[in-house]
């Protein structure tokens, strides 16, 4: 399938179709369950043109587990979330065994102590999708058939702020996007929450500094219930995609891109 929008974006990289499914296409890549197995890695390779699945048994990240919606793979699999996403083992009370890796002794910081991590993860909106095959697919591989439950586009901060300028095209209301804090993989798990809301809203997302270094610097992530992309998609070629300032913007990135491009080949002849 292609997409009115892919083109009107400029996107570089591909739509990434998420399906959650009892079987998996035949062609797609398969993980091995005894090595680790990242979910940021596959949005990034599924957007490069690979299809490839993935189920809980072979998810060995318990983090990514739950971006896949696979419940409280935290709990499930006793996993030191409280430490790890904190302060690591400065705040381990005596006689706690607690195992983190030698590059993590010290914890993310991403909160103040591991009390604040328990309010975060209480919060997550846990899916009940055990049991289901996820596959990843790029929007050329997708099926007039069968719709994805998810998109996720990889975007620029021209990209975001169209998508953001469109968000409210129909409504008006100033608020249709949310940027909650997870893992770079947990904007599933909260898509899939707004796939069950009546007013739906896109997700932006791979803000964790643990994972940006796997993407390039320029790009974030924006997902959407499917419902909500098909819309986007309805309304690209009516709303500011197709307007003189849209335009105008991307004739001034394409000319600066020139000149970088002319001044880096000059450097290079000297």
């Amino acid at each position: 399938m292609h997409y009115t929008i892919q083109d009107l974006l400029h996107l570089e990289l591909e739509p990434v179709g998420i399906f959650y499914c009892n079987e998996a296409p035949a062609h797609a890549l398969t993980l091995r369950k005894d090595k680790r197995n990242c979910v940021a890695d596959m949005l990034m390779g599924a957007a490069r043109g690979r299809t490839i699945t993935i189920n809980e048994e072979t998810c060995s990240c318990a983090g990514g587990a739950v971006g896949l919606g696979f419940g409280d793979a935290f709990t499930r699999r006793n996993h030191p979330t409280r430490y790890l996403l904190s302060t690591g083992m400065a705040q381990v009370p005596e006689g706690e065994e607690v195992k983190l890796p030698p590059h993590m002794q010290e914890g993310e910081r991403f909160f103040v102590d591991p009390c604040v991590t328990d309010y975060w993860k209480s919060a997550l909106p846990f899916g009940d999708y055990q049991g289901k095959q996820v596959v990843f697919a790029p929007a050329a591989d997708w099926s007039e058939d069968v719709a994805p439950d998810l998109v996720c586009l990889f975007v620029n901060p021209d990209q975001v702020s169209a998508l953001v300028s469109m968000a409210g095209f129909r409504s008006g209301r100033r608020l249709e996007a949310i940027a909650p804090f997870g893992a770079a993989c947990h904007s599933l798990i909260y898509a899939l929450e707004q796939a069950t809301s009546a007013d739906p809203k896109m997700v932006l997302g791979y803000f964790d500094v643990s994972q940006r270094a796997k993407i390039p610097a320029n790009l974030l992530t924006v997902t959407f219930p499917y419902s909500l992309f098909a819309r986007f998609e309805e309304d690209a070629d009516k709303g500011c995609l197709s307007s003189h300032a849209w335009a105008d913007l991307m004739k001034k990135r394409a000319a600066q891109t020139d000149e970088l491009g002319s001044k880096s080949g000059t450097g290079n002849k000297k």
